[in-house]
């Protein structure tokens, strides 16, 4: 079958009850993916594959209870199926891809199989057999505090997302690896304790840093904080640290030299972040799905932007980058289509701009009559004009160059008027 398209895709979102007969024995991916008014599903037990993302988005789907000769689900298999309540996973399954449940914020119950070689399932948490790393607390399990086994020694990505009702989270000694994201979407955790005894880690205040305090671990996003100062001495803002953390602002002390991949992903009520010259790189996905965050100036000594660094944040209007040789994630999503890019002349950020069709300020000479430096000419330039000439707002540096439209080191409304020239088509600015 192509599966690039399946004979039910035009009725797929009518479909409410769903039987695969016996003598199937792959579901490939994304057959019934957004499928969103699954309710059922039966399973034959001749199925020994889920592929990836089938299932993906089956929002009424309730109950998956997976057949005796199941062998593997596939990467996001069930992801975002919310209203799933419990999983049954048999003896026979042996291969649960990455992020399988994620975001199955209905989930209530994690049942294996006591003869499943690889996986078992301790009060509705799942895990690897040897108890060593938790992959899926279940979302909904009753309880407002978790205390993870001390033979855990790593916390997986995302294996305690969009929990709905946990509070407090207690990280016993010998956890060594704390994974992206591992809290994402946890609306109601405040408060996570790190042993004391842990070599690696420590609390304060249920933030979680590394045990010299030079990185920021975990952030719990249930707090409700409206801005956050994070310590001086913090030199790496680490991976996931503060993805969908809830604050508006946030200020980074000038200790810091590194923000780490998806550090502030989908932080959607960041609205300004002032990232000091310490700072020399901003990783993958730093910023990612930061819709409210309006302005960004990076400081000279930045090395790398990271691929996707900005994606997504649709309310940043500019972003200044002044070290020529910055190496720049070489994707368009890099930065959000409408961005304008402010660099100097012959820099990386210019090549970039042009290789992506977005608009380019040059800082070593402002356009004239681009007085908000946003790479147009139109009647908001006019507007700070006018109010310098009032007193109101005084220009200064690029600004004030490029109010200068006629060069006769004064601006005034002779000024203003070559700019409502240009913007009528009369006479161009050159």
């Amino acid at each position: 079958m192509d599966t690039s398209s399946y004979p039910w895709s035009e009725y797929k979102k009518n479909i409410k009850s769903l039987v695969i007969k016996e003598g199937i024995t792959d579901v490939d991916s994304c057959a019934f993916k957004e499928c969103s008014s699954l309710e059922t599903v039966s399973f034959p037990d001749s199925l020994k594959t889920i592929g990836a993302e089938a299932f993906e988005k089956c929002e009424a789907l309730t109950e998956a209870v997976f057949p005796k000769n199941l062998e593997s689900v596939g990467n996001m298999a069930f992801s975002e199926c919310y209203s799933l309540v419990s999983v049954y996973i048999p003896a026979s399954l042996t291969n649960i891809g990455f992020q399988a449940f994620h975001y199955c914020s209905g989930m209530s119950t994690i049942k294996v199989a006591a003869g499943n070689p690889k996986y078992v399932s301790v009060d509705n948490v799942l895990y690897f057999k040897d108890m060593k790393e938790p992959i899926c607390y279940a979302s909904k399990r009753p309880g407002e505090e978790y205390t993870i086994p001390e033979s855990v020694v790593k916390l997986g990505v995302t294996t305690f997302d969009f929990c709905k009702n946990l509070k407090k989270v207690y990280i016993g000694k010998n956890v060594e690896d704390i994974g992206y994201c591992t809290f994402y979407s946890s609306f109601e955790l405040t408060d996570i304790v790190v042993s004391a005894d842990n070599p690696n880690f420590k609390s304060e205040n249920g933030i979680v840093f590394s045990k010299d305090g030079k990185t920021l671990a975990a952030y719990p996003v249930g707090k409700r904080d409206t801005s956050y100062s994070i310590p001086k001495g913090i030199t790496t803002i680490g991976t996931g640290a503060f993805a969908t953390a809830r604050f508006k602002s946030v200020t980074i002390p000038n200790t810091v030299t590194t923000i780490g991949n998806t550090a502030f992903y989908a932080a959607s009520e960041l609205t300004s972040v002032n990232i000091p010259d310490s700072v020399t790189v901003i990783e993958d996905s730093a910023f990612a799905y930061c819709i409210n965050l309006e302005k960004v100036k990076l400081p000279k000594k930045i090395q790398k932007i990271g691929t996707f660094a900005f994606n997504y944040c649709d309310k940043l209007s500019s972003i200044t980058i002044e070290n020529k040789d910055c190496e720049i994630g070489d994707n368009s999503s890099t930065f959000p289509y409408n961005t304008v890019i402010k660099g100097h002349k012959g820099s990386t950020a210019e090549a970039y701009a042009k290789k992506y069709n977005r608009k380019f300020v040059d800082l070593d000479g402002s356009a004239k009559g681009d007085v908000n430096l946003d790479g147009s000419i139109n009647v908001a330039d006019i507007a700070m004009i006018a109010s310098h000439i009032k007193g109101i707002k005084p220009l200064v540096g690029d600004s004030l160059k490029a109010a200068d439209v006629n060069g006769d080191g004064n601006v005034n409304v002779a000024d203003i008027a070559m700019i409502a020239s240009h913007i009528k088509g009369i006479k161009a600015l050159s």
